[in-house]
Protein backbone atom coordinates (compact mmCIF):
# COMPACT_ATOMS: atom_id res chain seq x y z
CA UNK A 1 0.00 0.00 0.00
CA UNK A 2 1.20 3.47 -0.84
CA UNK A 3 1.01 6.43 1.48
CA UNK A 4 -2.16 8.46 1.65
CA UNK A 5 -1.92 11.44 -0.68
CA UNK A 6 -3.67 14.55 0.71
CA UNK A 7 -5.92 16.28 -1.79
CA UNK A 8 -5.08 19.86 -2.69
CA UNK A 9 -7.12 22.48 -0.87
CA UNK A 10 -7.28 25.61 -3.00
CA UNK A 11 -9.78 28.37 -3.70
CA UNK A 12 -10.09 27.22 -7.32
CA UNK A 13 -12.38 24.35 -6.50
CA UNK A 14 -11.55 20.64 -6.27
CA UNK A 15 -10.89 18.58 -9.37
CA UNK A 16 -11.43 21.49 -11.71
CA UNK A 17 -15.08 21.97 -10.79
CA UNK A 18 -16.80 25.33 -10.55
CA UNK A 19 -17.60 24.80 -6.86
CA UNK A 20 -15.43 27.45 -5.27
CA UNK A 21 -15.34 30.90 -3.66
CA UNK A 22 -12.90 33.74 -4.23
CA UNK A 23 -11.02 35.01 -1.13
CA UNK A 24 -13.39 38.02 -0.96
CA UNK A 25 -16.42 35.73 -1.19
CA UNK A 26 -14.94 33.54 1.54
CA UNK A 27 -14.60 36.51 3.89
CA UNK A 28 -18.18 37.60 3.18
CA UNK A 29 -19.46 34.06 3.76
CA UNK A 30 -17.54 33.82 7.04
CA UNK A 31 -19.29 36.96 8.27
CA UNK A 32 -22.64 35.53 7.12
CA UNK A 33 -22.12 32.57 9.47
CA UNK A 34 -23.20 34.99 12.18
CA UNK A 35 -26.43 36.00 10.44
CA UNK A 36 -29.80 35.80 12.22
CA UNK A 37 -31.82 34.23 9.41
CA UNK A 38 -31.23 30.45 9.32
CA UNK A 39 -31.19 30.24 5.54
CA UNK A 40 -28.45 32.88 5.33
CA UNK A 41 -25.97 31.26 7.70
CA UNK A 42 -26.72 27.79 6.34
CA UNK A 43 -25.97 29.00 2.83
CA UNK A 44 -22.70 30.41 4.16
CA UNK A 45 -21.87 27.04 5.75
CA UNK A 46 -22.48 25.20 2.52
CA UNK A 47 -20.60 27.60 0.28
CA UNK A 48 -17.62 27.88 2.62
CA UNK A 49 -17.27 24.10 2.56
CA UNK A 50 -15.80 24.41 -0.95
CA UNK A 51 -13.50 27.36 -0.17
CA UNK A 52 -10.50 25.26 0.92
CA UNK A 53 -7.75 27.05 2.82
CA UNK A 54 -9.28 30.45 2.04
CA UNK A 55 -12.41 29.37 3.89
CA UNK A 56 -10.44 28.21 6.92
CA UNK A 57 -8.53 31.49 7.05
CA UNK A 58 -11.69 33.57 6.71
CA UNK A 59 -13.61 31.70 9.42
CA UNK A 60 -10.62 31.68 11.77
CA UNK A 61 -10.21 35.45 11.35
CA UNK A 62 -13.92 36.09 11.98
CA UNK A 63 -13.74 33.89 15.09
CA UNK A 64 -10.68 35.79 16.35
CA UNK A 65 -12.51 39.11 15.89
CA UNK A 66 -15.40 37.84 17.99
CA UNK A 67 -17.86 37.94 15.08
CA UNK A 68 -18.88 34.29 15.41
CA UNK A 69 -20.40 33.26 18.72
CA UNK A 70 -22.21 30.03 17.79
CA UNK A 71 -19.54 27.34 17.65
CA UNK A 72 -22.04 24.76 16.33
CA UNK A 73 -22.26 26.69 13.06
CA UNK A 74 -18.49 26.56 12.69
CA UNK A 75 -18.48 22.84 13.43
CA UNK A 76 -21.17 22.33 10.80
CA UNK A 77 -19.02 24.15 8.26
CA UNK A 78 -15.92 22.12 9.16
CA UNK A 79 -17.82 18.82 8.86
CA UNK A 80 -18.76 19.73 5.30
CA UNK A 81 -15.34 21.15 4.42
CA UNK A 82 -13.55 17.96 5.47
CA UNK A 83 -15.53 16.16 2.79
CA UNK A 84 -15.35 18.87 0.14
CA UNK A 85 -12.12 20.89 0.07
CA UNK A 86 -9.77 20.41 3.05
CA UNK A 87 -7.88 17.52 4.65
CA UNK A 88 -7.38 16.98 8.40
CA UNK A 89 -3.76 18.20 8.33
CA UNK A 90 -4.97 21.61 7.10
CA UNK A 91 -6.49 22.23 10.54
CA UNK A 92 -3.05 22.20 12.18
CA UNK A 93 -2.49 25.79 11.00
CA UNK A 94 -5.75 26.87 12.65
CA UNK A 95 -5.62 25.66 16.27
CA UNK A 96 -8.77 27.58 17.26
CA UNK A 97 -10.78 25.70 14.65
CA UNK A 98 -9.05 22.39 15.38
CA UNK A 99 -9.97 22.67 19.04
CA UNK A 100 -13.66 23.13 18.19
CA UNK A 101 -13.84 19.72 16.51
CA UNK A 102 -11.12 17.80 18.38
CA UNK A 103 -13.64 15.67 20.30
CA UNK A 104 -15.47 14.66 17.11
CA UNK A 105 -12.24 13.80 15.29
CA UNK A 106 -11.04 11.74 18.25
CA UNK A 107 -14.37 9.93 18.40
CA UNK A 108 -13.94 8.93 14.78
CA UNK A 109 -10.53 7.46 15.47
CA UNK A 110 -11.91 5.54 18.45
CA UNK A 111 -14.76 4.14 16.39
CA UNK A 112 -12.31 3.09 13.71
CA UNK A 113 -10.47 0.92 16.24
CA UNK A 114 -13.78 -0.64 17.29
CA UNK A 115 -14.97 -1.18 13.73
CA UNK A 116 -11.89 -3.07 12.53
CA UNK A 117 -11.21 -5.06 15.69
CA UNK A 118 -12.20 -8.36 14.12
CA UNK A 119 -12.33 -7.49 10.44
CA UNK A 120 -11.99 -10.66 8.40
CA UNK A 121 -15.14 -10.39 6.27
CA UNK A 122 -16.27 -7.17 4.63
CA UNK A 123 -19.92 -6.31 4.94
CA UNK A 124 -21.35 -2.89 4.16
CA UNK A 125 -20.21 -0.34 6.77
CA UNK A 126 -23.68 0.06 8.20
CA UNK A 127 -23.68 -3.60 9.19
CA UNK A 128 -22.22 -2.92 12.63
CA UNK A 129 -22.88 -0.14 15.10
CA UNK A 130 -19.33 1.24 14.91
CA UNK A 131 -19.40 1.47 11.12
CA UNK A 132 -22.81 3.12 11.25
CA UNK A 133 -21.64 5.73 13.75
CA UNK A 134 -18.58 6.47 11.63
CA UNK A 135 -20.92 7.31 8.80
CA UNK A 136 -23.03 9.49 11.07
CA UNK A 137 -19.96 11.54 12.01
CA UNK A 138 -19.71 12.68 8.41
CA UNK A 139 -16.58 14.68 7.67
CA UNK A 140 -15.31 14.21 11.22
CA UNK A 141 -14.65 10.55 10.40
CA UNK A 142 -12.16 11.46 7.65
CA UNK A 143 -9.04 10.97 9.85
CA UNK A 144 -10.35 7.49 10.66
CA UNK A 145 -11.05 6.87 6.98
CA UNK A 146 -7.47 7.79 6.09
CA UNK A 147 -6.18 5.18 8.53
CA UNK A 148 -8.59 2.60 7.15
CA UNK A 149 -7.26 3.20 3.64
CA UNK A 150 -3.74 2.16 4.73
CA UNK A 151 -4.80 -0.68 7.03
CA UNK A 152 -2.98 -3.96 6.47
CA UNK A 153 -6.29 -5.85 6.14
CA UNK A 154 -8.01 -5.69 2.75
CA UNK A 155 -11.48 -5.80 4.31
CA UNK A 156 -10.65 -2.73 6.44
CA UNK A 157 -9.34 -0.87 3.39
CA UNK A 158 -12.54 -1.77 1.58
CA UNK A 159 -14.50 -0.30 4.47
CA UNK A 160 -12.53 2.93 4.11
CA UNK A 161 -13.28 3.07 0.38
CA UNK A 162 -16.95 2.51 1.10
CA UNK A 163 -17.00 5.39 3.58
CA UNK A 164 -15.31 7.69 1.05
CA UNK A 165 -18.18 6.92 -1.31
CA UNK A 166 -20.97 7.11 1.27
CA UNK A 167 -19.78 10.44 2.63
CA UNK A 168 -18.76 11.80 -0.79
CA UNK A 169 -15.27 12.66 0.46
CA UNK A 170 -14.11 14.12 -2.83
CA UNK A 171 -10.91 15.41 -1.19
CA UNK A 172 -9.72 11.81 -1.20
CA UNK A 173 -10.05 11.14 -4.93
CA UNK A 174 -6.24 11.52 -5.33
CA UNK A 175 -5.76 9.02 -2.50
CA UNK A 176 -7.99 6.49 -4.24
CA UNK A 177 -6.06 6.99 -7.47
CA UNK A 178 -2.98 5.53 -5.74
CA UNK A 179 -5.04 2.46 -4.78
CA UNK A 180 -6.33 1.51 -8.23
CA UNK A 181 -4.15 -1.57 -8.45
CA UNK A 182 -4.62 -2.71 -4.85
CA UNK A 183 -4.71 -6.54 -5.17
CA UNK A 184 -5.96 -7.11 -1.62
CA UNK A 185 -8.72 -9.73 -1.79
CA UNK A 186 -11.61 -9.95 0.61
CA UNK A 187 -14.95 -11.68 0.95
CA UNK A 188 -17.87 -9.30 0.59
CA UNK A 189 -21.13 -10.43 2.10
CA UNK A 190 -24.53 -9.61 0.62
CA UNK A 191 -28.00 -10.43 1.85
CA UNK A 192 -27.55 -14.18 1.34
CA UNK A 193 -24.33 -14.50 -0.65
CA UNK A 194 -20.59 -14.04 -0.25
CA UNK A 195 -18.62 -12.64 -3.16
CA UNK A 196 -14.85 -12.52 -3.59
CA UNK A 197 -13.52 -9.11 -4.65
CA UNK A 198 -10.43 -6.91 -4.47
CA UNK A 199 -9.87 -3.45 -3.06
CA UNK A 200 -8.72 -2.27 -6.49
CA UNK A 201 -12.01 -3.30 -8.09
CA UNK A 202 -13.95 -1.43 -5.44
CA UNK A 203 -11.74 1.64 -5.85
CA UNK A 204 -12.35 1.75 -9.61
CA UNK A 205 -16.12 1.79 -9.13
CA UNK A 206 -15.92 4.41 -6.37
CA UNK A 207 -13.68 6.72 -8.41
CA UNK A 208 -16.06 6.62 -11.36
CA UNK A 209 -18.99 7.60 -9.15
CA UNK A 210 -17.11 10.34 -7.27
CA UNK A 211 -15.82 11.95 -10.44
CA UNK A 212 -19.31 11.99 -11.87
CA UNK A 213 -20.71 13.52 -8.68
CA UNK A 214 -18.52 16.64 -8.97
CA UNK A 215 -19.27 17.26 -12.64
CA UNK A 216 -22.89 16.24 -13.28
CA UNK A 217 -26.00 18.45 -13.01
CA UNK A 218 -26.46 17.54 -9.33
CA UNK A 219 -23.00 18.76 -8.27
CA UNK A 220 -24.39 21.88 -6.60
CA UNK A 221 -26.31 19.65 -4.17
CA UNK A 222 -23.31 17.44 -3.40
CA UNK A 223 -22.48 18.69 0.09
CA UNK A 224 -25.62 20.27 1.38
CA UNK A 225 -26.10 19.45 5.09
CA UNK A 226 -26.04 15.74 5.91
CA UNK A 227 -29.48 16.02 7.52
CA UNK A 228 -30.68 17.52 4.24
CA UNK A 229 -34.29 16.51 3.62
CA UNK A 230 -35.14 14.89 0.28
CA UNK A 231 -38.22 17.12 0.07
CA UNK A 232 -35.95 20.18 0.02
CA UNK A 233 -34.00 18.77 -2.91
CA UNK A 234 -37.21 17.95 -4.78
CA UNK A 235 -38.68 21.37 -4.13
CA UNK A 236 -35.56 23.23 -5.25
CA UNK A 237 -35.47 21.27 -8.49
CA UNK A 238 -39.18 21.55 -9.19
CA UNK A 239 -39.97 25.11 -8.14
CA UNK A 240 -36.63 26.91 -8.25
CA UNK A 241 -35.50 25.05 -11.41
CA UNK A 242 -32.03 24.64 -9.91
CA UNK A 243 -31.06 21.88 -12.34
CA UNK A 244 -30.96 24.52 -15.08
CA UNK A 245 -28.18 26.45 -13.31
CA UNK A 246 -24.82 26.59 -15.10
CA UNK A 247 -22.82 28.25 -12.31
CA UNK A 248 -22.79 27.89 -8.55
CA UNK A 249 -23.70 31.56 -8.10
CA UNK A 250 -26.55 30.98 -10.54
CA UNK A 251 -27.69 27.93 -8.56
CA UNK A 252 -27.85 29.97 -5.35
CA UNK A 253 -29.60 32.88 -7.05
CA UNK A 254 -32.32 30.47 -8.20
CA UNK A 255 -32.48 28.44 -4.98
CA UNK A 256 -32.26 31.22 -2.38
CA UNK A 257 -35.97 32.18 -2.02
CA UNK A 258 -37.10 28.54 -1.67
CA UNK A 259 -34.01 27.69 0.42
CA UNK A 260 -34.70 30.52 2.88
CA UNK A 261 -38.37 29.59 3.07
CA UNK A 262 -37.40 26.00 3.92
CA UNK A 263 -35.33 27.05 6.95
CA UNK A 264 -38.00 29.56 8.00
CA UNK A 265 -40.93 27.14 7.74
CA UNK A 266 -39.59 23.58 7.96
CA UNK A 267 -36.19 23.87 9.60
CA UNK A 268 -34.01 21.10 10.99
CA UNK A 269 -35.07 18.60 12.00
CA UNK A 270 -38.10 19.05 9.80
CA UNK A 271 -41.53 17.59 10.54
CA UNK A 272 -44.51 16.86 8.32
CA UNK A 273 -46.26 20.09 9.30
CA UNK A 274 -43.24 22.25 8.49
CA UNK A 275 -42.67 20.50 5.16
CA UNK A 276 -46.36 20.90 4.28
CA UNK A 277 -46.20 24.63 5.08
CA UNK A 278 -43.11 25.00 2.91
CA UNK A 279 -44.68 23.10 0.02
CA UNK A 280 -47.77 25.30 0.21
CA UNK A 281 -45.60 28.44 0.19
CA UNK A 282 -43.86 27.19 -2.97
CA UNK A 283 -47.18 26.49 -4.65
CA UNK A 284 -48.56 29.87 -3.68
CA UNK A 285 -45.47 31.51 -5.16
CA UNK A 286 -46.74 30.12 -8.49
CA UNK A 287 -50.36 31.10 -7.81
CA UNK A 288 -51.95 27.82 -6.80
CA UNK A 289 -52.58 25.30 -4.03
CA UNK A 290 -52.98 21.54 -4.29
CA UNK A 291 -54.84 19.11 -2.09
CA UNK A 292 -54.51 15.41 -2.84
CA UNK A 293 -56.80 12.87 -1.22
CA UNK A 294 -56.83 9.11 -1.48
CA UNK A 295 -60.12 7.21 -1.47
CA UNK A 296 -61.04 3.60 -0.84
CA UNK A 297 -62.79 3.30 -4.20
CA UNK A 298 -61.18 3.26 -7.65
CA UNK A 299 -62.78 6.60 -8.51
CA UNK A 300 -60.73 9.61 -9.57
CA UNK A 301 -61.63 13.27 -9.80
CA UNK A 302 -60.19 16.71 -10.50
CA UNK A 303 -61.60 19.94 -9.10
CA UNK A 304 -60.25 23.39 -9.95
CA UNK A 305 -61.53 26.57 -8.33
CA UNK A 306 -60.42 30.15 -8.78
CA UNK A 307 -61.22 33.51 -10.38
CA UNK A 308 -63.10 33.25 -13.66
CA UNK A 309 -60.60 35.65 -15.22
CA UNK A 310 -58.10 32.77 -15.32
CA UNK A 311 -58.14 30.50 -18.39
CA UNK A 312 -57.71 26.76 -17.72
CA UNK A 313 -56.77 23.95 -20.07
CA UNK A 314 -56.91 20.34 -18.89
CA UNK A 315 -55.96 17.25 -20.86
CA UNK A 316 -55.15 13.66 -20.07
CA UNK A 317 -52.83 11.70 -22.37
CA UNK A 318 -53.27 14.57 -24.85
CA UNK A 319 -57.06 14.17 -24.77
CA UNK A 320 -58.68 17.60 -24.12
CA UNK A 321 -61.00 17.58 -21.09
CA UNK A 322 -61.56 21.29 -20.38
CA UNK A 323 -60.82 24.61 -22.06
CA UNK A 324 -62.18 27.66 -20.29
CA UNK A 325 -62.41 29.39 -16.90
CA UNK A 326 -62.89 27.67 -13.55
CA UNK A 327 -64.67 26.02 -11.91
CA UNK A 328 -63.61 22.65 -13.32
CA UNK A 329 -65.25 19.40 -12.22
CA UNK A 330 -63.98 16.21 -13.85
CA UNK A 331 -64.84 12.73 -12.68
CA UNK A 332 -66.43 10.59 -15.38
CA UNK A 333 -64.57 12.28 -18.24
CA UNK A 334 -61.27 11.80 -16.44
CA UNK A 335 -62.04 8.15 -15.76
CA UNK A 336 -62.96 7.53 -19.41
CA UNK A 337 -59.74 9.17 -20.60
CA UNK A 338 -57.77 7.15 -18.09
CA UNK A 339 -59.39 3.86 -19.18
CA UNK A 340 -58.70 4.57 -22.84
CA UNK A 341 -55.12 5.42 -22.08
CA UNK A 342 -54.24 2.15 -20.36
CA UNK A 343 -51.39 0.21 -21.95
CA UNK A 344 -47.63 0.38 -22.48
CA UNK A 345 -47.75 3.87 -23.98
CA UNK A 346 -50.07 5.40 -21.42
CA UNK A 347 -47.82 5.68 -18.39
CA UNK A 348 -46.38 8.88 -19.84
CA UNK A 349 -49.91 10.10 -20.58
CA UNK A 350 -50.45 12.01 -17.35
CA UNK A 351 -52.86 14.78 -16.44
CA UNK A 352 -51.80 18.24 -17.62
CA UNK A 353 -53.23 21.46 -16.18
CA UNK A 354 -52.41 24.86 -17.69
CA UNK A 355 -53.65 28.09 -16.12
CA UNK A 356 -53.10 31.54 -17.62
CA UNK A 357 -53.76 34.74 -15.65
CA UNK A 358 -54.85 38.05 -17.25
CA UNK A 359 -51.40 39.43 -16.43
CA UNK A 360 -49.81 36.79 -18.69
CA UNK A 361 -48.55 34.62 -15.82
CA UNK A 362 -48.73 31.00 -16.94
CA UNK A 363 -48.68 27.88 -14.80
CA UNK A 364 -48.28 24.39 -16.24
CA UNK A 365 -48.33 21.31 -14.03
CA UNK A 366 -48.47 17.60 -14.71
CA UNK A 367 -49.88 14.96 -12.38
CA UNK A 368 -49.85 11.18 -12.48
CA UNK A 369 -53.41 10.22 -11.70
CA UNK A 370 -54.57 6.72 -10.91
CA UNK A 371 -57.71 5.23 -9.42
CA UNK A 372 -58.48 6.20 -5.86
CA UNK A 373 -57.12 9.76 -6.12
CA UNK A 374 -58.95 13.08 -5.80
CA UNK A 375 -57.16 16.29 -6.75
CA UNK A 376 -58.31 19.76 -5.79
CA UNK A 377 -56.50 22.78 -7.20
CA UNK A 378 -57.20 26.29 -5.97
CA UNK A 379 -55.98 29.11 -8.21
CA UNK A 380 -55.13 32.36 -6.42
CA UNK A 381 -55.79 35.89 -7.61
CA UNK A 382 -52.08 36.24 -8.24
CA UNK A 383 -48.81 34.50 -7.29
CA UNK A 384 -47.46 35.25 -3.81
CA UNK A 385 -43.68 35.63 -4.10
CA UNK A 386 -41.45 34.05 -1.46
CA UNK A 387 -39.71 36.49 0.84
Amino acid sequence: MGNVVPAAATSKGPLGTDLFLTPDQSRAAAQALGAIRPGTWREAQTRLAWAGLDGLAAVDAALARGELRDSSRIRGYLELALRASIVPDDLAAFPRLRELVAAQLDEGLRLREEAVRDTTLYCRPNSTDAWMRLGELGGFSVPAVLRLLVDSRPAARAGGVELVWRLQVVTQIPTLETMRGDPGAFDMCGFDTIKRSTVGEMVALTLAELRTSVTDQFRYELHLPKTYNAMLSKGLREYAKTLSATTWDGWWDAARPAWNAWWDLAGEPSDSVGVANWTRALQESEGWRLERQRTDSNAMSLRIDGPRSIHCEVDYAERPLHNGPPPVRLTKALKRAFDKGLGPESYKGDLRVVATWPTGWRLERRFFVRGGVKLRITLLDEPRPLR
